[in-house]
């Protein structure tokens, strides 16, 4: 009995609140297609908007070469209909402007020879094409764009090889690391190459080495600079050593006539390292021992 009685006021109260979420939804449909007619005919009117581009230079000249900091990006008023601005605005990161240095119509600055300026009203023309036909670009910001040019200049420069070697016991480097080609022609700005006096490889380490090999190793690259070749091969000559030992007498020097000296002792104990290959090549005179008497206090 008593559900009953729930029942009979429970249902209108439903009733009401489904009539109630009806009319709201009604009027949220109702808002939004209103709100997307509006937005329709708002983008189809025309409006000046600032559209900041990133900047794309082509630059293919064979004597001079732009340098230090180097202007990356350009900030457009344009106009047009609200729909392709719209896109512009969202695709201008994506959408770079070409820029042809040797097209630009350069002014020298009086007080430095390498420095130079473009006026971006000159430009206009050239970056309205890139725009279309949709968008039309009423200035450029800034005004003036400031470049520092330097001379390309060649130079040789010598390989360093960058490498770690761990020998194997009882091996040893047999003389020094021979690098093909052991220097190479770089070109670039002059402020650049000036500062360069040699190239270094990629670092390799080489662990448990016993015999000789050779390997080619890239060369890390310098901002600017073109190399000739971007690799060199390294030659490693590994061999077998031991260890020896020779006694080496000690001769004196600048004794006066009047005076006799002897040490003691008279000859010393000399131990050292050597490759088998040249192990018979070692012998005594290739080592001296020296007391100088001038030095004795």
């Amino acid at each position: 009995m008593e559900n009953e009685q729930r029942n009979k006021f429970r249902n209108p109260i439903l009733r009401k609140e489904y009539k109630l979420n009806q009319k709201v939804l009604t009027f949220l449909f109702f808002l939004l297609l209103s709100s997307i007619f509006w937005l329709l005919n708002a983008l189809d009117h025309s409006y000046s908007t600032n559209i900041t581009f990133p900047i794309r230079y082509s630059y293919n000249r064979p004597d001079k070469e732009m340098v230090g900091e180097i202007p990356s990006e350009l900030t457009l008023n344009v106009s047009g209909r609200g729909y392709s601005l719209l896109r512009e605005i969202f695709s201008a990161r994506q959408h770079q402007l070409n820029l042809k240095v040797l097209s630009l119509n350069f002014n020298a600055v009086p007080t430095d020879s390498n420095k130079a300026f473009v006026l971006t009203k000159t430009m206009k023309e050239f970056l309205q094409r890139q725009m279309g036909s949709e968008i039309t670009l009423n200035y450029i910001t800034p005004d003036t764009l400031f470049y520092n040019f330097s001379t390309i200049i060649r130079k040789k420069a010598l390989v360093e090889p960058n490498v770690n070697i761990e020998f194997n016991k009882q091996y040893m480097l047999g003389s020094s690391l021979i690098v093909q080609p052991d220097s190479i022609i770089i070109s670039g700005p002059k402020v650049i190459i000036d500062t360069i006096s040699k190239v270094q490889t990629e670092f390799k380490a080489f662990s448990k080495t016993d015999k000789s090999f050779s390997t080619e190793l890239m060369l890390i690259p310098i901002s600017g600079v073109y190399f000739v070749r971007k690799k060199v091969t390294l030659t490693v000559p590994v061999e077998k050593f031991t260890e020896s030992f020779v006694m080496v007498p000690v001769r004196v020097l600048n004794i006066p006539d009047s005076m006799t000296m002897k040490t003691f002792p008279s000859a010393i104990k000399v131990n050292f390292i050597v490759s088998l290959r040249n192990y018979n090549k070692v012998n005594t005179h290739q080592f001296r021992a020296i007391v100088d008497y001038k030095s004795i206090n």
